[in-house]
């Protein structure tokens, strides 16, 4: 259910926020597709885990120039390890560094005394009406800028 949410949320809601948050270019696109995620995904998290991250948004910008990165490094490491595991070896040190610097953001920011709120109760009815409003505002952005998804 995360995953779809947030994909679902960067395919509706980051082309509206990036026409929004026009400069700089590598900020608005990193800073559309964070909240367009965060958007989406809020109420499955609430319901799963009975907390918000307050600052996932701004980590998430943080890290993520380093995920591509890692992502190509961790499939070379795999498929170098079938054929030359010494490069695997190469690779995985190669990858350690933005691995770390994506890490320590996480760790940093998860222990902000303000990093996370507790929320208990969140009745099913409030998720319903999230969504709906979602959805409003979701019609109405598509007729004021008409851009097709």
């Amino acid at each position: 259910a995360l995953s779809f949410s947030a994909t679902l949320g960067i395919i509706i809601f980051a082309p509206y926020l990036k026409l929004l948050i026009k400069k700089p270019v590598y900020f608005s696109e990193a800073l559309s597709v964070s909240v367009s995620a965060w958007i989406l995904t809020l109420p499955v998290l609430v319901l799963a885990f009975h907390q918000a991250s307050i600052v996932s948004v701004f980590s998430n910008i943080l890290v993520s120039f380093v995920v591509l990165p890692i992502m190509i490094l961790g499939f070379m490491m795999v498929f170098a390890g079938f054929i030359l595991p010494q490069l695997a070896m190469l690779i995985g040190f190669i990858a350690y560094l933005p691995l770390s610097y994506l890490v320590l953001v996480a760790r940093k920011f998860g222990q902000l005394p303000f990093a996370q709120l507790e929320i208990n109760k969140l009745n099913i009815i409030v998720v319903f009406c999230y969504y709906l409003l979602l959805f409003v505002i979701f019609t109405w952005l598509r007729k004021k800028y008409s851009i097709q998804l």
